[in-house]
């Protein structure tokens, strides 16, 4: 069984890789930060020593990023046909004043790139792989915190509520019809507390 995870330097999409680590699962995992993809690399491997786990640079909000994930995904995984599971991890956090300057703007517009755009870019890119699998699931995860628009007076993040929260329902219904005649499943957002 093969899961992609993205985000899987930290938090969840750690703790999510672990988890694969150690019920035998190959595992492709990508982050911004080669460091702390690196350590859960490290991690995962002390788990399963025998599993096979990649890192890989990716940008979720840029689609060309993905498809390179995607092509080092399969060349990874001895030229995998298939993944079983496709975890849309990654978010960011951003937006601010709606009314701000633009430099809010420009984090409003990031912030949607990876919490959406993400979303769409990987389950566009990996939709083959998962189809050819006899067994495959996506799932949209993001944390408690997509539930707020803000987390304090000096932590406004609503681009991150409303990009997490429209990645789910502006994917679930497409990405359910497009599967329905294969054997996948689409698991609308986990929604999950992390500390």
């Amino acid at each position: 069984m093969l899961g992609v995870v993205t985000g899987g330097g930290t938090g969840m999409g750690r703790a999510i890789c672990e988890a694969l680590a150690s019920e035998g699962c190959s595992v492709a995992l990508c982050d911004v930060d080669m460091e702390a993809a690196a350590e859960t690399q490290r991690i995962c491997r002390s788990i399963s020593p025998t599993g096979t786990i990649s890192t890989h640079s990716c940008d979720v909000s840029s689609e060309e990023s993905v498809e390179s994930f995607r092509d080092a995904v399969v060349k990874a995984h001895g030229d995998a046909g298939s993944i079983n599971l496709l975890f849309n991890n990654a978010g960011i956090a951003g937006g601010g004043s709606f009314l701000g300057s633009i430099e809010d703007r420009t984090k409003w517009d990031k912030t949607f790139a990876v919490d959406w755009g993400g979303v769409y870019n990987c389950c566009r890119c990996f939709l083959p792989l998962l189809v050819a699998s006899e067994q495959a699931c996506v799932l949209n995860t993001s944390s408690v915190n997509g539930f707020w628009a803000t987390v304090g007076a000096a932590s406004m993040h609503t681009a991150y509520s409303a990009g997490a929260m429209l990645s789910d329902v502006s994917t679930c219904l497409p990405l359910a019809t497009a599967l329905i005649h294969h054997q996948c499943d689409l698991s609308r957002s986990c929604t999950v507390r992390h500390s």
